[in-house]
């Protein structure tokens, strides 16, 4: 068990990925020792669901790194104060 400082709604999406990815390449390795996968396709899927994530995560960090600057820019106030948007049947139209 490891415990993880989630920082946005991305951060803990992204670590909910990971969880899976790990899931997914164990239960790969289980199907290439029944001899189902055989080594190249164990691989193959390895390289690819890691490989995606990857990028996923990638996105995240320059997501982050936009809003830092936008910020920092001056373009936005104060990322932790929400204006009010009237009543929700409002926002939904």
């Amino acid at each position: 068990e490891i415990r993880v400082a989630v920082s946005s709604p991305q951060v803990g999406q992204y670590l909910l990925l990971v969880q899976k990815l790990d899931e997914l390449i164990a239960r790969m390795d289980a199907l290439w020792l029944m001899g189902v996968l055989s080594n190249q396709q164990r691989a193959d899927g390895s390289y690819h669901w890691q490989k995606t994530v990857l990028h996923m995560g990638r996105k995240i960090a320059e997501l982050q790194r936009r809003g830092t600057r936008t910020v920092a820019r001056g373009k936005v106030e104060d990322p932790t104060v929400e204006e009010d948007a009237g009543p929700i049947s409002e926002v939904l139209e």
